[in-house]
């Protein structure tokens, strides 16, 4: 916090040209021809959602009655009908049993945490899970972007030395705002950190110093992963973690935190492989 940073700018973007002016009647018809896409982008869309509840519904010939029962007084919300097709395709996918999918403890307990969302809160609680699965869904693809934007450039000793110091600032302000409990205020300053810290590379013979880099950027990865967690964004969390084992997979620490989000995305089989990973390496651990 209050470290201050001057390092060369990224390759600048050329700025596309301004528009050219538009008549009052063009501009009008492109407006109604947006309008017109719009709407028939949301039909196709009510269209489709429509098919996948029918074929949902006439998928449930054979699902025992206490399933049914706990389905059927949500089954007009969204998110529910999305998550049934979901388990649908897959099982099509795979060549699963639909009814024997539904029965999985896994999937039972997510409809249960639907039912109760929607028993306390109704209609506005499942929208706000709804808006919060859309949030997620965004921020994956906004960060798999940006994973395959960034190319890291070199940098020289004396720029290297304020990064550093901005890579601790943010580390350890990131550290107060997680023992605070501001576990969102925590996550954005991690994510800040490794950001900038990964647009970078030290050459090979500053060996020490490409170790503190790598160091640095290790722990803002496992902490944010861990205050992604906390806030129960277990693909961000994940996403997290598997990144810090790609700079140390002997890391303890990075696969607790796999084994967590693992857990917290209900990949059960993938959790267990993972701890026995981690139970192979932490043995070796001081600090487990």
């Amino acid at each position: 916090a209050g470290a201050h940073i001057v390092l060369p700018p990224l390759p600048s973007m050329a700025l596309a040209a301004p528009p050219v002016a538009m008549t009052g009647s063009s501009e009008a018809a492109l407006q109604l021809k947006e309008k017109k896409r719009e709407w028939l982008e949301q039909r196709r869309q009510i269209e489709e959602q429509g098919n996948q509840r029918k074929q949902v519904a006439d998928a449930f010939d054979g699902v025992p009655a206490e399933i049914k029962k706990l389905i059927a007084p949500m089954f007009h919300i969204r998110i529910v009908q999305q998550y049934l097709w979901e388990i649908l395709e897959e099982c099509r996918l795979r060549n699963r049993n639909f009814v024997d999918r539904l029965c999985e403890e896994q999937v039972q307990l997510e409809l249960c945490h639907f039912r109760e969302n929607f028993q306390e809160g109704g209609e506005s609680r499942m929208q706000e899970l709804e808006d919060r699965s859309l949030a997620l869904g965004r921020e994956i693809i906004e960060s798999e972007e940006k994973k395959r934007e960034v190319v890291p450039q070199p940098i020289d000793i004396h720029q290297l030395a304020d990064l550093l110091t901005f890579a601790q600032a943010c580390k350890n302000e990131g550290n107060e705002k997680y023992q605070e409990g501001l576990y969102e205020e925590a996550l954005q300053i991690y994510s800040q950190g490794e950001e900038v810290m990964k647009q970078w590379k030290v050459d090979a013979p500053l060996k020490n110093e490409r170790k503190w880099l790598t160091e640095y950027r290790l722990a803002c990865l496992k902490n944010k992963a861990q205050a992604a967690i906390k806030l129960e964004m277990f693909q961000t969390g994940l996403d997290a973690a598997e990144e810090a084992l790609s700079l140390d997979e002997e890391d303890h620490k990075a696969w607790y935190r796999k084994v967590q989000a693992l857990k917290g995305l209900g990949r059960f089989q993938d959790a267990e492989d993972a701890l026995v990973k981690l139970e192979d390496i932490a043995q070796w651990c001081p600090d487990r």
